[in-house]
């Protein structure tokens, strides 16, 4: 504990510090977006009095106008954030046709009195540029912390060992150092709702897309205009021209679907296409010749970078990838300042870590950066000197900045806080970084199917993400889902019982994914992925946590996405090998297995679904039509027959994610979309030209997965929220 504060407030366990703009609870420093802060600080000094709408407003969105609902969100964000008191109750109370106001007592300390002091810089500290009061006039000037001087002492460690892929899990590794240097930070947006983005060239512009579509500010005079792109609503995957007078995009579709390459003014306008069936985000060469990217080829069961000259039109290709390894379908691939080289990242589902590779085009060799272990990069770019690749990478928690040496790989910290930084863009001098800053949270919920307004809330809080690999239920009154409550890579699997939100942990795997769990007939055991050794393998547990059993012991082939037959029987799954992937079914009687769908045929992938009458499969099958017009940009479904396999029919999902699921009568497939005003569950019927009929709709929030009880009546949704701005590092010389 440390910094005298004058003006700090204390309420329950929290204390807020109203001069450096910072929550903390006890000593753990709390992210919130800078609008929910500032609602929060007028609450907080008002001392448990009533804040009324038309205060809120004229305070925390002073001459700007917005809905009732956006005041409400962020309501919601701050409870869950502050979590209950005692007794159940939320921390802001909502007092019907007053306002609002902190429903436990509020103490201002004194001078002598301490904040607690932070070993870690966080961005929610650091807001827009200088700004005007507003309102009433309570808030400071949010500052930018100039020359970020916190400096964290090196750990001294010896024995740096490089992971790759045949390494040892027992050998030593070092510790990152921790650098801040001279860098400054500032925020350049304040709707966290930011989806790509990208900087000029020069370092003078930001181009950003959102759901209300596409922006470019100029940030030295720090202003903003919307832009306006003839036949195009959905715009993603930024990149400037390198001489910055243009706009490159394609539109941002799902993950794990591919899209053309478009270019357009950079005041917008028409736009034309430069560059088709692209399945990752892009980049061009230094002199702006050439343009790299990735490519799935579903017929060879392989992706490739492409390095496409924009004159000629002629493209070659680099680094293949066969399964279990792929390129980030989001990442950019990133050209080193001279044109000779080109960065990229490449994940597998059945490790635990993320590669980092770099393409030689004038040799044609690829070789890996062997740095720390690395759970997830999402992307890299290199510095002016060519020395170094900066990373937003996570080697356990979140995305954090971290420069890379090139080529030994040895890499320290950046940043260190409780944010995720992705996305990034660098400028031409080398001197300025842009990156999103993201926080993203999910919790359950349980209501009737047919009408949100009657869901409850089961879980609380941030940095949970409750659902989003897979929630099911036991019974009419216990859920099972999976949680990452410490790591990004720590999946583990936790029941909850609806009629007093009690919960207990089923697993408790370190560095493991524990994913997409089902539930046995007799709801005796619970059905599950998990790598817990190098391959991904099919397990079991019993739904209070004992017996846990692995059922399938393939260590060179991933086994995944587990169902189960309603007479107990069967388990079936999809088996992912280097050169292919199949359906198989294993009895459960005797464990024999076999292989119900020829790999000549059929290239399931991403999920499997199992009807509840037991006589239907569903899975996404990757064909030899993806990426072409035929694909049309939905995601193509098959469903096979379990009597006959051979017997099979397609359709095409306008889904946001690769995944559907039977309906609780088995008549149609149910899959989930984002929109622009929130999400939505919509209904295929199988045996109808209806397509796209609405099941439930989520205003504001995502949903990230649901799950019917076997009546029908109700639903579990895992539903949340991103929060993700624009923030602009300086200070890389």
């Amino acid at each position: 504990m440390g910094n005298k504060s004058k003006g700090l407030y204390e309420f329950g366990n929290f204390r807020l510090d109203v001069e450096t703009d910072t929550l903390w609870q006890d000593d753990q420093l709390i992210s919130i977006s800078p609008k929910a802060f500032d609602l929060l600080k007028l609450l907080v000094i008002n001392g448990g009095n009533i804040v009324s709408k038309e205060e809120i407003f004229e305070t925390v969105w002073a001459d700007t106008f917005v809905e009732d609902g956006v005041l409400t969100q962020n309501i919601y964000t701050l409870r869950n954030t502050l979590g209950k008191d005692e007794k159940g109750n939320h921390l802001i109370e909502n007092i019907k046709r007053r306002g609002y106001r902190i429903s436990i007592p509020v103490k201002r300390l004194g001078k002598t009195e301490s904040a607690p002091k932070t070993s870690a810089v966080s961005l929610d500290q650091v807001g827009p540029k200088e700004e005007k009061k507003r309102g009433k006039g309570i808030f400071p000037q949010r500052r930018v912390l100039l020359g970020i001087l916190l400096i964290v002492a090196l750990l001294s460690v010896s024995g740096l060992v490089f992971y790759n892929l045949s390494r040892n899990r027992g050998e030593a590794r070092k510790e990152p150092k921790t650098t801040f240097d001279n860098l400054s930070f500032q925020r350049l947006t304040d709707k966290g709702d930011v989806d790509f983005l990208n900087i000029s060239p020069d370092g003078d512009w930001l181009a950003y897309s959102n759901s209300d579509g596409l922006f470019l500010k100029d940030l030295k005079a720090d202003s903003e205009i919307k832009l306006e792109v003839e036949n195009f609503r959905d715009i993603g995957f930024l990149q400037f021209s390198r001489d910055g007078n243009s706009l490159f995009f394609r539109s941002p579709g799902a993950s794990y679907l591919p899209g053309n390459i478009y270019q357009t003014s950079r005041l917008g306008g028409a736009a034309k296409m430069v560059a088709e069936n692209v399945w990752s985000g892009f980049s061009f060469s230094p002199d702006g010749r050439r343009l790299a990217f990735t490519r799935v080829k579903p017929a060879e069961n392989r992706q490739v970078l492409v390095v496409r000259d924009l004159e000629k039109g002629n493209e070659t290709e680099l680094a293949p990838q066969t399964p279990p390894f792929e390129f980030y379908p989001r990442n950019f691939p990133a050209w080193s300042f001279d044109g000779r080289k080109i960065a990229s990242v490449v994940i597998t589902r059945t490790e635990h870590f993320a590669r980092l590779l770099v393409a030689d085009l004038e040799t044609g060799r690829d070789e890996e950066v062997k740095t720390l272990d690395f759970q997830n990069v999402e992307q890299v770019v290199w510095t002016s000197g060519g020395k170094e690749l900066i990373a937003s990478a996570s080697d356990g928690k979140n995305f954090q900045l971290w420069r890379i040496a090139y080529p030994d790989g040895e890499a320290s910290r950046i940043t260190n806080d409780l944010n995720d930084y992705l996305g990034l863009s660098i400028s031409s001098d080398g001197k300025k970084i842009l990156a999103r800053q993201r926080k993203y949270f999910s919790n359950i919920w349980v209501g009737d199917g047919k009408d949100i307004g009657s869901f409850r809330q089961l879980t609380q809080g941030f940095a949970r993400n409750e659902g989003l690999k897979g929630l099911n239920w036991i019974d009419e009154g216990k859920i099972v889902y999976t949680a990452n409550y410490e790591k990004i890579r720590d999946w583990n699997l936790w029941v909850i019982e609806t009629a007093d939100n009690s919960r207990r942990q089923l697993t408790n795997d370190s560095e493991t994914q524990n994913e997409y769990p089902v539930v046995s007939p007799d709801m005796a055991r619970i059905y599950y992925s998990s790598n817990r050794v190098d391959s991904a393998n099919i397990r079991s547990i019993g739904v209070t946590g004992e017996d846990q059993t692995q059922i399938t012991f393939d260590e060179k082939e991933s086994e995944l996405f587990p169902q189960i037959s309603p007479d107990g029987r069967w388990l079936y799954y999809i088996q992912e090998k280097r050169d292919s992937s199949a359906v198989w079914r294993r009895s459960l009687a005797d464990g024999k297995a076999e292989k119900i769908t020829a790999e000549n045929e059929l290239a399931p992938i991403n999920f499997l679904s199992l009807s509840p009458d037991g006589k239907s499969l569903a899975f996404q099958n990757l064909t030899k039509e993806t990426g072409t017009e035929k694909s049309k940009g939905f995601f193509k479904v098959c469903v096979i027959s379990t009597d006959d396999p051979r017997e099979k029919r397609f359709f095409d999902l306008p889904s946001s994610e690769p995944f559907a699921q039977f309906s609780p009568d088995s008549k149609a497939l149910e899959f989930i979309r984002i929109t622009t005003g929130g999400s939505e569950i919509l209904r295929q019927e199988l045996d109808s030209s209806d397509q796209n009929n609405l099941v439930l709709s989520l205003k504001n929030e995502w949903i990230f997965k649901h799950a019917w009880t076997p009546d029908g009546r109700q639903m579990a949704i895992s539903r949340g929220n991103l929060i993700r701005d624009a923030v602009l590092l300086t200070g890389f010389e």
